[in-house]
């Protein structure tokens, strides 16, 4: 598994992650907002109503969020190069130096040995 499909899977999952925490959001907003409707005379009541209103607030950035992520998290593709044949230099290095095909070490230019592990190659 390359990196991209690792950070597709994490995007996907905190998208999933927001959409629950919205749906939380409008579930107890609703909640406190009918609850302090009905208790608006007294201290408590219009509390619940403000909080009730601040979560139905927060359900909106929350559900938009966790869209995007998903959105996001499903159109990442890598397209060409090293990244998508998964041969990802060893420590770090620079996708486009050619490297052992072997054990991944980087190769300089005319090298004609692997320093690493002694594949030989052609200048």
């Amino acid at each position: 598994m390359n990196s991209i499909q690792k950070q597709k899977g994490l995007l996907i999952g905190l998208g999933i992650g927001l959409i629950v925490i919205a749906v939380l959001l409008a579930s107890f907003g609703g909640y406190l907002t009918a609850r302090g409707a009905v208790d608006l005379g007294s201290a408590a009541g219009i509390v619940k109503l403000v909080f009730g209103i601040l979560m139905l607030v927060g359900f909106f950035p929350a559900i938009m969020g966790g869209i995007k992520f998903i959105w996001v998290g499903y159109s990442l593709v890598a397209t060409m190069g090293s990244i998508k044949q998964g041969n990802i230099a060893k420590d770090g290095g620079t996708v486009n130096m050619k490297k052992c095909d072997k054990c991944g070490t980087e190769l300089k230019d005319g090298q004609t040995e692997c320093p690493e592990c002694g594949k030989k190659f052609e200048a």
